[in-house]
């Protein structure tokens, strides 16, 4: 990575060159963080989010069965957290698909109208 592209307190100004990231194993979702202090707090999320009832809570308020909702509730962390920017790899079929602020693709949640 270019020093230039980190700042004095390690700040990452480059997502896509960062030396934070973590890979999701289970989702195989790449995420790259613009400093230490988010990755850990992303980390935190995945040690102590119970996954098992947030998919029923989605499934319950979007009137669907057995619908695995993990990835996008990941990625909406990830959104929450990261604030210098968005950056995601996404591996399928042994190839990374990448994602950042600048892409076409939306994820839509469909919400309940009220």
């Amino acid at each position: 990575m270019d020093k230039s592209l980190m700042t004095v307190n390690k700040i990452c100004l480059n997502l896509k060159e960062s030396i934070y990231k973590l890979l999701d194993e289970k989702s195989m979702i790449e995420f790259y963080f613009s400093s230490k202090v988010y990755k850990y707090k992303f980390l935190d999320i995945l040690k102590n989010k119970n996954f098992e009832l947030e998919n029923i809570k989605y499934n319950n308020k979007n009137k669907t069965e057995n619908v695995d909702y993990r990835d996008l509730i990941l990625i909406a962390e990830y959104k929450k957290i990261e604030k210098r920017g968005f950056y995601i790899r996404i591996l399928k079929k042994n190839k990374f698909d990448e994602i950042d602020k600048n892409d076409q693709m939306q994820v839509i949640i469909l919400k309940k109208e009220e």
